[in-house]
C-alpha cells in the first residue's frame, strides 16, 4: 500500500505514524526495497516519540510524565480528595480519569462549572481536574495529552523538517490536527490518504469461535504454503478481542501450524502481537514473590513455589530433591504460614553438612537479610529488592532463552521506571513500595521480540495502516462489530455527543468500524471476513457492516479441510481428547491383597491412567496448606464420632430411650471426646469444631430415628475380600442388621453421595459399594446398600434396596431401574458387579493404563495426576 510513496519520498521528508509497528514496518519496508543500495534509512518515525523528541530539543524545565507516573498522581489526589472512602479501588478510579482528562486534552474541551450542571461525577471529576492542573504547574510537570498544546505555545522554537507526510491515521485527536495546522506555514505538511482498489472479500460463518479459528489457521496455512515465495509472504489473522482468545488462538495455531513449521525455521511460522503483564510471566513473578515473601513469617504455599521455582532452583541441577523433600516436609505441617527458623530447619533434613550446601546458603542468606522499618525512597527499597534477588541467584543458574533475556532487561528498566518516581512520591513504606511495583508489573505490558514469520496474529488497530498478501478479520458478530458504545462516566453527555467522542455514541463506534474495515481492505488484494453463530450457546447474528458480502462457497470450505488431517479431529465432536494406548508391566500375583483397596476398582473404571499412576506409580500431589481442617480431616472427624456413637448405643432402640435432653447430652460428649484425641487440631479451633460436630450428630441423629427398627452390626470393620483370585482390604463403615436378619451395608459421605447411575451398567464409575454388596460375608444377605450423607445441605440417604424392602430407607428400589428397556433385579446388578470387577481389576493388573477418562468433565476437573497424563495439551 505504501510502496510507491516510501520509494519516491526525498531524503528530507518526515514519515510521523500513529504507532510504532507501523514506523519498524515501513523502515524494514524501505530497507528490503532498496536492497542496500543507500546508507540512509528512511526517516520514520512514531508521533508520540517524535513530540517528546520536540519537548526535549526544547530544553525546557518541565518535566514529561510517564503513563504511570501520571497515574499516581491523580491517584493520590483521587485519594486525598476522598481520604480512600472509595467503593472501587483508587488506581482504577485514577486510570478512568486519567482517560478522562486525555479526552479533554486531545479534543480541546474547555470543560466549566455549567457544563456539569446535575452531572455529579462531572463535577467531582473537575474538581479533581483542577487540582491535577495546579499540582502540573507547581511541580513543573507536563503530560503526554497535553505536550501538544504546549508545543504550540512554542512552535516558534521549533526546529522543523522541510516535509513531514503523516501515514496511517484514520481519525486523528483534533490536538493533532490543530498543532500540524499551525507549523504548516514553516512545514510542509501531508495526511497521506492511501488510493487502490478494495481487496477481494468474502464473509464465512462457523458454528463457534472455536471452529473458527481452526479455519482461519487452516486458511492461513494454505495461503501461506500456495504463496509463490513462502519466505516473503505476509499474512495476518487479525482478531477484534485478541486479549480474551489469546490462550485458544495460541493452543490451536500451534497445533493446525507445528506440523510446517520445518517449512521456515524451527519456530513455529507465526507470531501474535498480544503481549501480557509483566506480572504474568512466571520470571517476573518469581522476582516479585521474593520480595513480597520477606516478613518473618510467609505463607507457606508462596514459599513452597519459591522452593521449586526454576529461576531459584534449577531443574537438572542437584538441589533439586532438596527443595523438592523441603517443599514436601512444610506442606506436610498443614500450616498456613511458616517461621524463618522452621523453613532452615526443614531445609538441613537430610544433609549432612549444611553448611556445604549452595541452596541452604542461599536461603540462609535470603532468611537473614533484614529490611529496614523506615520510609525510603522508590530508589531505595529496589536495592534492597535487588539484593534480597540476588542472595536467591535470580533468575537461576541455567542460561536464559532469548524472550527471558528480554525480560531480565525489562524488568531492569521497570525499576528504573520506579525510581524515578522518588520526587513525585518522596519517602514511602515496604507496604506501599510493594503495593508500587505490584500496580507497575500488572499494568506493564511486555512482548518478547517476535521471531520473523509470515503469518500474524494481531488485533485490529494494530493491523490499520499495514499492507499484507492476505487477512482473515474474525469475530465480526453483531454483538463484536461494531463495539458497544461505552460513554465516559466523568464527562456529560451532551459534550460528549457535541465533540462527538470515541465511544460516545452507537454511530460513533459504527463510523470507527467501518473506517477500519475499510483501510485494511486497501491493504491486501484478498479478505475473508467471519464470524461464529453462537458464544457459549448463546446465538450470534454477523454483523450488519459485513452482512452485503457473499459467502464463502462450499468448495472454499472444504478445501480448508482437505489441507490437513488434523481437520477431522477438529470436526468429529467424539474426538476430543487424546486416546493413545499405553501399558505397563503385569502384576506378579501373590497371596497379599492388592494396595489400594476398593479405590483401585473406582479408578480404573473413571479413568485407567489415573489408577496406574496412584497404585502403580504412587503418584501423589502436595499438600496444599489451609486455614482450619480440610474436607478430609472433617471427613474423619464425622466417621470417628460416628463409630462411637453405634459403640455405645448398638441399636435403634436405645437410641429412641435417650429422649431429647439426654440424647443432646450425649451428643456433646461424644463431639467433646473426638476432638480430645485429635492432638493435631489447633487449640484455637477446638471450640468451633466441637459446635460443628454436635450440629452435624444432632441432624443426623434425628434421621436414624425416623427410620424402622435396626441393629448396628459392625462399624469400621476392616475385611479381606476374595475377588476372584484376587484379594482387596476394605473397611466397612457400616452394616447394619435388620429385624429379618438381612443387610444394609452403609457408607458414610460427609460431601455430597455420587449419582446412583453411576453404580449401574453399562460402566459403573463408582463400584465401592457394589463391590461390598457383592463378595463380603455379608453378600448373601445384604438386600441394598446406602450412601449416608451428612453434609449439612443435603443430609439424607441415597441408595439401592431391594423391592420388599423399601420401607427401612427412603431410597431407590432397584425394580424401578431399567437396563436396555428391561427391569433390573437384585440379582441381575450382583452378576454385573462381579463381572465388571473383576475385569476391571484384570485391566488393573495386566497394567493397561490408557488415558481414557469415561466422563472427563468430571473426571479431569480435580485430578491430581493431569500434569503427568497432560491430557488434552495438543487440544
Amino acid at each position: 500500500m505504501y510502496r510507491k510513496l516510501i520509494l519516491t519520498l526525498p531524503d528530507d521528508n518526515l514519515i510521523l505514524t500513529p504507532n510504532r509497528r507501523l514506523a519498524l514496518t515501513l523502515a524494514d519496508s524501505h530497507h528490503a526495497l532498496m536492497q542496500k543500495k543507500v546508507n540512509k534509512a528512511l526517516n520514520v518515525s512514531a508521533l508520540q516519540d517524535y513530540l517528546q523528541s520536540l519537548w526535549l530539543s526544547l530544553g525546557h524545565s518541565h518535566c514529561l510524565l510517564s503513563s504511570f507516573q501520571e497515574q499516581l498522581l491523580w491517584q493520590d489526589i483521587i485519594s486525598a480528595d476522598t481520604k480512600d472512602d472509595l467503593l472501587l479501588p483508587a488506581h482504577r478510579i485514577a486510570q478512568q480519569a486519567m482517560r478522562s482528562y486525555q479526552l479533554v486534552e486531545s479534543f480541546e474541551i474547555n470543560l466549566t462549572p455549567d457544563d456539569i450542571l446535575t452531572h455529579t461525577d462531572g463535577e467531582t471529576f473537575l474538581h479533581w481536574l483542577s487540582i491535577f492542573r495546579e499540582e502540573l504547574d507547581k511541580r513543573k510537570l507536563i503530560t503526554r495529552a497535553s505536550l501538544p498544546k504546549k508545543l504550540m505555545q512554542e512552535h516558534l522554537s521549533l526546529t522543523l523538517p522541510k516535509q513531514i507526510t503523516l501515514l496511517g491515521f484514520i481519525d486523528p485527536a483534533p490536538v493533532i490536527k490543530h498543532f500540524f495546522d499551525q507549523i504548516s506555514n514553516r512545514s510542509s505538511i501531508t495526511w497521506y490518504d492511501p488510493k487502490g482498489e478494495e481487496a477481494d472479500t468474502i464473509r464465512a460463518e462457523f458454528a463457534n469461535p472455536e471452529t473458527e479459528i481452526k479455519a482461519m489457521a487452516a486458511w492461513a496455512k494454505q495461503t501461506w504454503l500456495n504463496h509463490p515465495d513462502p519466505n516473503t509472504c505476509h499474512i495476518a489473522c487479525v482478531v477484534p478481542n485478541l486479549t480474551e482468545e489469546k490462550n485458544r488462538l495460541s493452543r490451536l495455531f500451534s497445533d493446525m501450524l507445528s506440523d510446517e513449521g520445518d517449512l521456515f525455521s524451527e519456530k513455529p511460522p507465526f507470531n501474535m502481537s498480544q503481549g501480557s503483564a509483566l506480572l504474568d510471566y512466571p520470571m517476573i513473578k518469581t522476582a516479585f514473590d521474593c520480595f513480597k515473601a520477606h516478613p518473618n513469617h510467609r505463607e507457606t504455599l508462596l514459599i513452597s513455589q519459591l522452593l521449586g521455582n526454576p529461576y531459584i532452583t534449577s531443574y537438572n541441577n542437584p538441589e533439586a530433591p532438596q527443595a523438592a523433600q523441603a517443599d514436601t516436609q512444610i506442606r506436610r505441617h498443614d500450616i498456613t504460614t511458616i517461621s524463618n527458623d522452621t523453613l532452615l530447619i526443614t531445609l538441613q533434613e537430610g544433609l549432612d553438612d549444611s553448611s556445604e550446601s549452595p541452596l541452604f546458603k542461599r536461603w540462609n542468606a535470603y532468611l537473614s537479610y533484614s529490611l529496614p522499618h523506615t520510609l525510603l525512597f522508590p530508589s531505595e527499597w529496589n536495592k534492597h529488592l535487588s539484593a534480597l534477588l540476588a542472595h536467591l541467584d535470580w533468575p537461576g543458574q541455567q542460561p536464559l532463552r532469548s524472550d527471558e533475556f528480554q525480560l531480565r532487561e525489562r524488568w531492569q528498566a521497570s525499576l528504573i521506571e520506579i525510581a524515578s518516581l522518588d520526587d513525585l512520591l518522596g519517602n514511602i513504606s515496604q507496604q506501599r513500595y510493594t503495593e508500587l511495583l505490584y500496580q507497575h508489573l500488572s499494568q506493564t505490558v511486555f512482548q518478547p521480540q517476535a521471531h520473523r514469520a509470515p503469518i500474524h496474529v494481531l488485533g485490529l488497530l494494530e493491523a490499520s495502516g499495514l499492507s499484507f498478501d492476505a487477512v482473515w478479520i474474525m469475530g465480526l458478530d453483531s454483538n463484536t462489530w461494531p463495539a458497544q458504545a461505552q460513554p465516559d462516566p466523568y464527562l456529560p453527555t451532551h459534550i460528549q455527543h457535541q465533540y462527538n467522542l470515541p465511544q460516545s455514541t452507537a454511530q460513533r463506534e459504527r463510523d470507527f468500524a467501518l473506517m477500519h474495515q475499510q483501510h485494511i481492505s486497501l491493504g491486501t488484494p484478498s479478505l475473508v471476513l467471519s464470524s461464529a453463530q453462537r458464544h457459549d450457546d448463546i446465538p450470534r447474528e454477523p454483523s450488519v457492516l459485513i452482512n452485503h458480502i457473499p459467502l464463502a462457497t462450499d468448495d472454499w470450505l472444504k478445501s480448508l479441510a482437505q489441507l490437513s488431517p488434523s481437520y477431522l479431529k477438529w470436526c468429529d465432536p467424539n474426538n476430543l481428547l487424546q486416546k493413545p494406548e499405553s501399558h505397563g508391566q503385569a502384576i506378579k500375583l501373590n497371596n497379599r491383597p492388592l494396595l489400594g483397596g476398593s479405590a483401585i476398582v473406582n479408578e480404573q473404571a473413571k479413568c485407567p491412567f489415573r489408577a496406574f499412576a496412584l497404585f502403580r506409580l504412587h503418584a501423589t500431589s502436595p499438600k496444599t496448606p489451609q486455614f482450619g481442617i480440610n474436607a478430609a480431616a472433617h471427613g474423619m472427624l464425622v466417621h470417628h464420632a460416628l463409630e462411637l456413637v453405634w459403640q455405645e448405643l448398638k441399636t435403634q432402640e436405645k437410641l429412641l430411650q435417650l429422649g431429647a435432653s439426654k440424647r443432646q447430652e450425649f451428643i456433646q460428649q461424644i463431639a467433646q471426646r473426638v476432638i480430645a484425641q485429635e492432638p493435631n487440631l489447633p487449640k484455637r479451633l477446638r471450640h468451633s469444631h466441637t459446635l460443628i460436630l454436635e450440629t452435624t450428630l444432632t441432624q443426623w441423629l434425628a434421621l436414624e430415628c425416623a427410620r424402622s427398627p435396626f441393629k448396628v452390626k459392625e462399624t469400621e470393620q476392616k475385611e479381606t475380600l476374595s475377588v476372584g483370585s484376587y484379594r482387596i482390604r476394605v473397611r466397612l463403615d457400616r452394616v447394619d442388621e435388620l429385624p429379618d436378619g438381612s443387610i444394609l451395608i452403609i457408607d458414610y459421605k460427609t460431601g455430597m453421595a455420587p449419582a446412583l447411575t453411576q453404580c449401574l451398567p453399562p460402566h459403573s464409575t463408582e463400584n465401592q459399594l457394589p463391590l461390598y454388596a457383592s463378595f463380603s460375608r455379608y453378600r448373601n444377605k445384604t438386600i441394598g446398600f446406602a450412601f449416608g450423607v451428612t453434609h449439612r445441605d443435603a443430609m439424607g440417604w441415597s441408595g439401592l434396596i431391594q423391592a420388599h424392602q423399601h420401607k427401612q430407607l427412603p431410597i431407590t428400589k432397584v425394580d424401578s431401574l431399567k437396563h436396555d428397556g428391561n427391569p433390573l433385579s437384585w440379582e441381575q446388578l450382583n452378576d454385573f458387579w462381579k463381572k465388571r470387577t473383576l475385569q476391571l481389576l484384570d485391566d488393573f493388573t495386566q497394567g493397561v493404563a490408557d488415558i481414557l477418562p469415561i466422563q472427563a468433565n468430571l473426571t479431569c476437573r480435580y485430578c491430581q495426576c493431569r500434569s503427568i497424563c497432560r491430557i488434552g495439551l495438543s487440544k
